[in-house]
């Protein structure tokens, strides 16, 4: 006996019903879970960690951050702080930031529902036998998915970084000079990961009347003005919620339960049953 059954009116309303559901149940669960981890790996904050775990939806997200070793940290803080006080800067810092906020994050959630939407609908067509329905059907299945895997992601790390790779010297309070950094990004199952270096000479840890040396040009190693180097290392996570696999149910109904073609005389006589 074959499991795949025959095609019936009976199947095409259940593989809507199991559409609609699956689409409403990803709707209120968790689209995004986001990993953060990153350390202080040279300099005075050294070895102070930061960790930190995303949970988002389509409304609203979720953080939980903890930050291990924060000695270091807190008194690398009140040493720059109290470094700073009464001093200025004499680095010229130019506001290259655009007017614009982006919201990257919130028009790719847009779009996500919008194609959960057109996921049952794509299944009424193929009820109706609306021509290349099945084509319509595999195609907004497929950049759904592509929405949660890569869209999303990329969005909210688009969000993050603002349109500007240089997420530590933007800081008004901080001031980098000979400023590092590397990123690398990579691809999981139904994920993206991100691993950043950064490093730089704080500003903020050097003798204002040393300020103008420091910036033109890298202390020399061993120096107290090289203590002002500060190296931070950092991975993203970002992946879909668990509940985004259910997607993967609905190429099952559409093998299980197939839907049936019709020819037009088909049509027109049950049309004229019908009255």
């Amino acid at each position: 006996m074959s499991l795949r059954q025959t095609p019936s009116n009976l199947g095409s309303w259940i593989r809507v019903f199991v559409a609609a559901f699956i689409a409403l149940h990803i709707t209120q669960s968790a689209w995004l879970v986001v990993e953060f981890d990153g350390a202080y790996t040279e300099g005075r904050p050294a070895p102070t960690e930061f960790h930190a775990l995303i949970a988002m939806d389509k409304d609203q997200t979720l953080v939980d951050v903890s930050i291990e070793k924060a000695t270091a940290f807190l008194l690398y803080t009140y040493t720059r702080n109290s470094s700073a006080d009464g001093t200025e800067t004499s680095t010229t810092q130019e506001s290259t930031a655009s007017g614009e906020d982006t919201n990257y994050l919130e028009n790719s959630k847009s779009i996500t529902l919008l194609f959960l939407l057109l996921i049952v609908l794509s299944e009424i067509l193929i009820m109706i036998n609306l021509r290349f329905a099945m084509q319509i059907r595999a195609s907004v299945w497929t950049i759904t998915l592509l929405c949660f895997v890569l869209l999303l992601p990329i969005s909210f790390i688009a969000d993050l970084g603002d349109g500007d790779q240089n997420y530590y010297s933007n800081d008004e309070d901080m001031a980098y000079v000979h400023e590092s950094s590397k990123t690398d990004m990579g691809l999981f199952p139904l994920g993206v990961s991100i691993e950043m270096e950064y490093s730089g000479y704080d500003l903020g840890l050097v003798a204002a009347e040393n300020q103008s040396a420091v910036i033109e040009s890298p202390p020399e190693p061993g120096t107290k003005d090289a203590q002002s180097f500060v190296k931070f290392d950092s991975k993203f996570s970002v992946g879909t919620g668990k509940n985004i696999n259910s997607l993967f149910l609905l190429p099952l109904t559409w093998f299980f339960l197939p839907a049936g073609k019709k020819d037009e005389k088909t049509i027109i006589t049950s049309i004229l049953e019908s009255e």
